[in-house]
């Protein structure tokens, strides 16, 4: 991956974390948001919305139509 598009992933990953962090109505604290935005980084977003078992390019081609 081209450096600059991995730069734009993580810096506007934070940005969007924190932007959603501060709409809450009774957001979580400063020392939770900062554990989940490092946990964050070392997980694929797989990872992040629990799924275990990768889809196969043709499920994902069959999903989309």
């Amino acid at each position: 991956m081209p450096t600059e598009f991995a730069w734009e992933l993580i810096i506007s990953g934070l940005f969007d974390i924190i932007k959603c962090w501060l709409r809450q109505a009774d957001p979580v604290s400063p020392e939770t948001i900062t554990a989940i935005v490092m946990k964050t980084r070392f997980m694929t977003p797989l990872d992040m919305l629990g799924i275990e078992d990768l889809p196969t390019r043709g499920d994902l081609i069959h999903d989309i139509k």
